[in-house]
């Protein structure tokens, strides 16, 4: 309850913080200490308003994970704490308190003046504060622009939040290319990195009978959330045999073994994974079947119909008056 209040009160801090300054460079942090890693989120004063950048959900937020021996002075226990981040764009400096592996405080950023020198030799220039504090907690480096091109990526001065933000790397690039994607595109290793794709995905489906998958098959499936566990559910379901299409339209529908059984209760049986799917997007419920059926439409296509054209409403509202 303690670490909760902590927390708690180190987010109320951040809000008064981000109020009364408009400095990028400093800002509060909350921090979770687990299996020699660290959890920070940390909250600048202020971001650039003429860029839109992909960390910068609903506020001034940064959340990032990094190896507890890449912050320097920093130790498991409780207390005050004093560490470092360094990264090739610049240094933060944290000080505040742990208590139970969970810390909050105050960071303050210091850009390096050398990356922007040895970014402007590979002709990318102009950087606001906020990219460069986004490009340290991410550890963008200008080595790392030099081996992304020897590989085939001239990265564009438009790409580098996303090499930052979905750390495109090159054993990252080695790695799908050993899993059977060689020669990926820019977009398509950015694709597969937002849909969190690696090694165990790509084999728990092939070991479901999902191979021979394009890149862009891959991605959007797990981007979509159509995991070899839900695959799985499914089949336990009696939905077997399914096309990796079907799966995605499924998991949009948010088609569930629960609501399949709750499709059964109310007398549909057999329905196909089209019908599913089209059911669960349409907001076709049991419980709105059940409403349909009470006013005697029994046809599950007039029920579908009824619901996307919005005449069940007005249906519905003369059976009340």
């Amino acid at each position: 309850m303690k670490t909760l209040v902590l927390i708690a009160a180190a987010v109320a801090i951040a809000f008064a913080a981000l109020a009364a300054t408009t400095d990028i460079r400093t800002g509060v942090w909350t921090a979770d200490i687990k299996d020699n890693r660290v959890q920070l989120s940390i909250f600048p004063g202020r971001t650039e308003t003429s860029e839109r950048r992909h960390w910068n959900f609903g506020g001034n937020m940064m959340g990032f994970q990094v190896p507890l021996a890449k912050l320097t002075g920093l130790t498991p226990g409780d207390g005050d704490a004093k560490f470092t981040l360094r990264a090739a764009a610049g240094t933060i400096d944290f000080e505040g308190h742990f208590k139970d592996a969970q810390g909050a405080g105050h960071f303050t950023f210091t850009p390096s003046d050398e990356f922007v020198r040895d970014m402007a030799q590979l002709g990318y220039t102009e950087f606001k504060e906020d990219a460069l504090l986004l490009y340290a907690v991410n550890d963008l480096s200008p080595a790392l622009l030099r081996e992304l091109r020897e590989m085939g990526y001239p990265i564009s001065r438009r790409e580098l939040d996303d090499v930052a933000v979905f750390r495109i790397r090159p054993d990252v690039i080695k790695e799908y290319a050993r899993l059977g994607y060689p020669n990926l595109t820019f977009r398509q290793l950015v694709d597969l990195r937002v849909g969190n794709v690696d090694a165990e995905y790509i084999s728990a489906l092939r070991a479901l009978g999902y191979d021979h998958l394009s890149a862009h098959e891959v991605s959007e499936s797990a981007i979509l959330g159509v995991t070899p566990a839900y695959i799985r559910d499914l089949r336990g379901a009696g939905l077997t045999d399914l096309s990796l299409r079907q799966l995605r339209d499924l998991r949009v529908g948010n088609i569930t073994p629960k609501k399949i059984e709750a499709y059964r209760r109310a007398g549909y049986d057999n329905l196909t994974p089209h019908q599913l799917s089209e059911m669960g997007i349409m907001g076709v419920t049991p419980e709105f079947i059940q409403e349909m059926n009470d006013i005697g439409v029994k046809d599950l296509r007039k029920i579908i119909e009824l619901k996307t054209t919005g005449a069940a409403d007005i249906l519905l509202k003369k059976r009340t008056r």
